[in-house]
């Protein structure tokens, strides 16, 4: 698609609601506007792309991306994410699944490959480091407890801001230090569990170290 130079342009209509940048963001604001609002949406971009850091560039054959790497939940049609995106775009927008290689980190003449799905990334590491099978648990338990209490400190961040000043205590107490001695109460004793523990407990973190958490499909 090619987009015409900079130009003036006279804009002899009314609008609704003018949004500033063509970002995530300003996308979804504005087909949200359309869509649920009725309103008459004029979105502004000052690059000749719109899009925002889901932009991507190409170099000697290779191609970056800006921003936007991946987003992990969106094979499940029922989690938030994935309903919040269908219903922003129509049900249009189609998704791709992540390879099998989706990252792959080159230090010196050593090459580390990072595996879609859990499992098969946690395999992947302790065969790169067969000493240190406690930490990699541990690393992806204290990914797994961050991941599963951070749409509620996130949430804090999405809704006016009375609100967030009334109710951000409550979002946020997953993650305040306090909670470190209760979550040590409520883990059990399994190698499992202890590595968990030692994670968090380095990070600064809490965790829910219980048996029987589910892990998203994809590690990030």
């Amino acid at each position: 698609m090619k987009f015409a130079h900079y130009k003036n342009l006279a804009l002899d209509d009314s609008w609704d609601a003018i949004v500033v940048g063509s970002g995530i963001g300003g996308l979804s604001a504005a087909a949200l506007l359309s869509s649920y609002s009725g309103k008459k949406v004029l979105v502004l971009e000052r690059h000749y792309v719109p899009g925002g850091y889901t932009h991507v560039f190409r170099r000697h054959g290779y191609e970056w991306d800006v921003g936007l790497h991946y987003i992990g939940e969106t094979h499940d049609q029922e989690s938030l994410l994935r309903r919040v995106f269908d219903r922003i775009t129509d049900d249009q927008l189609e998704w791709a699944r992540m390879p099998d290689v989706y990252d792959r980190v080159i230090i010196g003449d050593r090459t580390y490959d990072f595996l879609s799905g859990v499992e098969r990334f946690r395999a992947r590491l302790k065969a790169y480091f067969p000493h240190e099978f406690a930490a990699v648990d541990g690393y992806i338990a204290a990914v797994q407890a961050v991941r599963s209490k951070i749409d509620l400190f996130s949430m804090e961040k999405s809704v006016p801001g009375p609100i967030a000043f009334l109710i951000g205590d409550f979002l946020r107490k997953p993650f305040l230090p306090g909670q470190i001695e209760r979550q040590r109460r409520s883990c059990g004793g399994s190698p499992r569990t202890e590595n968990c523990r030692q994670s968090w407990e380095r990070s600064g973190a809490t965790t829910d170290c219980r048996p029987g958490k589910r892990a998203s499909e994809y590690t990030r």
